[in-house]
């Protein structure tokens, strides 16, 4: 009885090896291209929120010059009111 060899010929053992080393670039490729895919979506991600961060300062510019405006006519008022009743106060 004559019993073969377990381990594969050196000619087998090179196109396993060969396919062997096509299926890791074959998934190198494939996880590249994810990966790619992966970064395009961050950027476009990262775009937007570029975009409402600019959005959202300039409404920050504003709110802030508003806000100025509404305390100093506040105080005017405040001010005018008091010497209304300054005024009032005085003897005649």
């Amino acid at each position: 009885m004559m019993y073969e060899s377990s381990s594969p010929s050196p000619k087998k053992r090179k196109s396993v090896d060969a396919l062997g080393d096509e299926l890791t670039q074959l998934e190198t490729s494939a996880r590249l291209r994810e990966l790619e895919a992966e970064n395009k979506r961050l950027r476009d991600e990262s775009h937007v929120h570029e975009q409402r961060i600019k959005t959202l300062s300039e409404k920050n510019e504003i709110l802030l010059r508003n806000i100025s405006c509404l305390f100093k006519t506040a105080q005017e008022e405040l001010q005018r009111k008091q010497r209304m009743i300054d005024e009032m106060a005085k003897p005649k």
